[in-house]
């Protein structure tokens, strides 16, 4: 499968396969990834019902209203 766009977040397979059951990554298109940034709009997950779940529970916090696309 190839990468998915939901919401504004894009998930994907995970390139290094590192931890075991995390076969997807997923990252907001805005996602700075620096060390200081503070933005924790990425993660993984074992497939890519979690990731679109885990972005819905971001979302969420941040006060936006879950409507996945």
């Amino acid at each position: 499968m190839s990468k998915v766009q939901y919401r504004d977040y894009e998930i994907g397979p995970n390139p290094c396969n590192i931890a075991r059951e995390c076969d997807w990554v997923f990252a907001h298109k805005d996602f700075d990834g620096a060390p200081d940034a503070n933005d924790s709009r990425c993660g993984f997950g074992p497939t890519v019902e979690d990731c679109k779940a885990q972005i819905d529970d971001l979302a969420d916090a941040d006060g936006l209203v879950t409507a996945g696309s």
